[in-house]
C-alpha cells in the first residue's frame, strides 16, 4: 500500500521542445538543474538547433525552457524552480519516493553543430559530451556525479574552459580535444579525475585549485609537461624531475606541445599519471 500511495502521489511530467535553425550565427545556453540530472550531446540529426527531451516528477520541482533570437545570437535557457514537498518524507515510503525520482528526474539536451555553442551550466549530476560540437566557450559547475567527454578537437578556439566541483565526483576525458588556451579546475571535497589526453598544438596552461579532495591527473605521452604545487601533496611524481625553480618537469622535450600544470591548495591529494 506505501508503494502504491507514493506512485499516487507523483506528478510525472515528459516534456520535449524542438528549436529550428533561423538566422543564428551562434548559441548561447545557460542551464540551471539542482535535481534533474543533465545529459548533453551532439544532435544525431541536422533538423533541430536544439531538441530538449525532459522527464521528472513535477512534485517537488518545475521547469521553465525558454528559446529566443537576439542579434544574431540564439538563447536557450533551461532554469529548475523547486517547490515545497507535500509528499511522505522518512521510512519506506520516503525510500521508494527517492528511488523513483532518481530514475525519472532526466533533461536531454541534443544540440547542432553546425554553429558555434557557448555553454554555461550549472547542475548537480550531468554527462556532458562535447565530441563534434563547435564549443567556444565552457563554464561547468556540478555538486553531484557527473561526466565530461571529448573525444574529437573542438573545432573553435575555446580561449578559457571552466569547471568546479566542490562536491562529489567529477571525471573529464580527452580534455586536450576542448582546444583550450586555459584550463581552469576548482574542487573541494571529492574524488577528481583530469585526463588531459587528446590532440593540440602549442603551448597549454592549466590551473587547479583543491580542497582536501583527490585528484587523479592523467598525462598524454610524447607532450612536454611542467608541474608546480603548493600546498597539495603529489604522489607518483617519480615521472617528472624537480629542477633548481621548483617545477616537475618530464624527461620528453616536445617544442610544438607543452602543457604547463599548476596546482594550489591544502590537505588535498595529486596522482600523476
Amino acid at each position: 500500500m506505501v508503494l502504491l500511495f507514493c506512485i499516487a502521489m507523483l506528478n510525472p511530467v515528459v516534456m520535449s521542445k524542438c528549436t529550428k535553425l533561423t538566422r543564428e550565427k551562434t548559441i548561447c545556453a545557460k542551464i540551471e538543474l539542482s535535481s534533474i540530472k543533465l545529459i548533453l550531446k551532439k544532435a544525431e540529426t541536422d533538423t533541430y538547433i536544439v531538441n530538449t527531451k525532459l522527464n521528472y516528477d513535477s512534485t517537488n520541482t518545475s521547469v521553465g525552457i525558454d528559446y529566443k533570437v537576439e542579434e544574431k545570437i540564439g538563447k536557450f535557457e533551461i532554469k529548475e524552480d523547486n517547490k515545497q514537498s507535500n509528499l511522505p518524507t522518512g521510512g519506506d515510503a520516503g525510500d521508494i519516493l527517492e528511488a523513483l525520482n532518481k530514475l525519472k528526474n532526466t533533461c536531454k539536451v541534443m544540440v547542432t553543430h553546425k554553429i558555434p555553442l557557448e555553454l554555461n551550466l550549472n547542475v548537480k549530476s550531468a554527462d556532458v559530451n562535447l565530441t563534434g560540437l563547435k564549443v567556444s566557450g565552457f563554464n561547468f559547475s556540478t555538486n553531484g556525479v557527473s561526466t565530461l567527454s571529448i573525444d574529437s578537437l573542438n573545432t573553435m578556439l575555446c580561449k578559457d574552459f571552466y569547471v568546479n566541483s566542490q562536491f562529489g565526483s567529477f571525471k573529464g576525458t580527452n580534455l586536450s580535444n576542448a582546444n583550450f588556451e586555459n584550463f581552469y579546475f576548482s574542487g573541494g571535497i571529492g574524488i577528481y579525475t583530469l585526463d588531459f589526453n587528446g590532440k593540440f598544438e602549442g603551448s597549454k596552461r592549466i590551473e587547479i585549485t583543491l580542497g582536501t579532495g583527490q585528484l587523479t591527473l592523467i598525462m598524454p605521452d610524447s607532450v612536454s609537461i611542467k608541474l608546480k604545487s603548493t600546498g597539495v601533496h603529489l604522489k607518483n611524481i617519480k615521472k617528472l624531475a624537480k629542477d633548481e625553480n621548483g617545477w616537475y618537469c618530464s624527461t620528453i622535450k616536445n617544442n610544438k606541445k607543452e602543457l604547463i600544470i599548476h596546482i594550489d591548495g591544502s590537505m588535498g591529494v595529486a596522482i600523476i599519471k
